[in-house]
């Protein structure tokens, strides 16, 4: 059994950094994936929901498929410092009630 198709278009995207469409369906071509151009935008459109890759326009027709950096992990003393913030941003709010 093959793995599922994002999980091939996000290997490919991860190991080469960036691609375009047509650079992809070439790779998935060569690998034997029947992978039609609208399961190829279905998965895309997946990814790019599940914030794994980010698809933009480059040219009339062609798009630029890259993996999305993931956001570094926020310290629990940032968090509380935004939670304190927010909290105190609201009319009446004291330090009386944290």
């Amino acid at each position: 059994m093959s793995p599922p198709l994002r999980n091939r278009i996000l290997d490919k995207v991860t190991t080469h950094g960036s691609l375009t469409d047509a650079e992809l369906a070439k790779m998935l071509a060569a690998d034997e994936a029947e992978a039609t151009q609208p399961l190829i935008e279905k998965a895309l459109l997946d990814l790019e929901i599940l914030g794994l890759v980010s698809v933009s326009l480059l040219a009339k027709g062609t798009r630029r498929i890259e993996v999305t950096a993931k956001p570094e992990k926020e310290d629990d003393v940032d968090a509380l410092a935004h939670e304190h913030d927010y909290e105190a941003s609201f009319p009446g709010a004291s330090d009386q009630n944290l």
